[in-house]
């Protein structure tokens, strides 16, 4: 079926672990459109003055506001705050989309903190019963609910 525009909702917030106004870090490279939390780009410096106010809202929220019972997919390329949603997202809700699909945006520009970050984000994923399906050599992964695809 197609999508109609009525089924579409712009929010315009940052997805976030809570409700806040937070700072975004401009991006390095000036032809970049993508602003960060944690300003991955510029080895994680949260004192840089180069940054945007934006207010953000939780995934909770957002389900309750639309009466939402569940998610299928959820997709993440939030630039570096993929780490803190999921966790809190697995930690401290009960909300389980059937399947992720994350781009763990720190492992673009290889760090020690990237790695990390994405391989203890890797282990609570697998500890909340995803499995990793599909890697693309560099950033983009889909998790799914173990039990999605079958054997």
């Amino acid at each position: 079926d197609d999508l109609s525009k009525n089924q579409l909702k712009l929010i315009p917030k940052a997805l976030w672990k809570e409700s806040t106004v937070l700072k975004f870090f401009e991006p390095s490279n000036p032809k970049y459109v993508s602003y960060s939390i944690v300003n991955y780009q510029r080895n994680y410096n949260l004192n840089d003055d180069k940054y945007i106010n934006v207010d953000s809202t939780t995934l909770s929220s957002i389900m309750e506001k639309y009466n939402l019972n569940e998610i299928e997919i959820f997709k993440l390329d939030i630039e570096g705050a993929e780490i803190v949603v999921l966790k809190h997202m697995l930690q401290k809700t009960s909300i389980r989309p059937k399947q992720l699909l994350i781009e763990f945006d720190g492992l673009n520009i290889p760090s020690k903190r990237a790695k990390n970050d994405y391989e203890e984000t890797n282990k609570l994923l697998v500890y909340y019963g995803y499995q990793c399906y599909y890697f693309d050599g560099r950033s983009n992964f889909l998790y799914a609910q173990s039990n999605i695809f079958g054997s």
